[in-house]
């Protein structure tokens, strides 16, 4: 799962809706029957903590993907061994971020330079965050397929967070006829 689910001090200043972790997602990994294991938060990792928002056009840079590739690499190495131990694996990701986003990413091809706009001003496109996409190829390279992934819509600028699609994927994963 996404660094920021269970640690929400790893978001940018600023951007975090929870005081402490994304409890809700937690409790429906828990209450579907998976066990948590909290990926690296690339943007912390190769940015840090007093880094401002960026839009995936930025993390699609290479020294940025260069960082995401080697992190993803660790990420998959757990996957493929559980996976080789039967277990199903699944990304739990946040849609609306540049990195971790599975369905929605922040995107913004002109945003560059010091952040004095609103970044909802941004758009939120279809598609994958960079280092999702960079777990993603790494899982495919070494033959294991896409991973089932699915996105809390944390990131996305509305009122309220609603995780209902994360509940049903997540119930169709541990039981599959229902």
């Amino acid at each position: 799962m996404a660094h920021c689910i269970l640690n929400q001090n790893a978001k940018v200043i600023g951007f975090s809706r929870y005081p402490a972790a994304q409890r809700d997602v937690v409790d429906m990994l828990l209450d579907a029957g998976f066990g948590l294991v909290q990926m690296p938060c690339p943007e912390t990792y190769a940015a840090g903590i007093n880094r401002w928002w960026q839009t995936v056009e930025q993390y699609r840079s290479p020294g940025f993907q260069r960082t995401f590739r080697r992190l993803a690499r660790h990420v998959v190495d757990q996957a493929e061994d559980y996976l080789h131990h039967g277990y199903l694996v699944v990304l739990v990701g946040i849609d609306g971020s540049p990195s971790c986003g599975v369905h929605i990413t922040s995107s913004n091809p002109k945003w560059g330079g010091c952040p004095h706009v609103d970044p909802d001003s941004g758009a939120f496109p279809e598609g994958e965050g960079a280092f999702i996409a960079a777990v993603q190829a790494e899982a495919q390279r070494r033959g294991l397929g896409r991973i089932p992934a699915v996105g809390s819509p944390a990131d996305l600028p509305s009122a309220e967070v609603d995780n209902e699609g994360v509940r049903r994927f997540l119930l169709s994963l541990a039981n599959p006829s229902s």
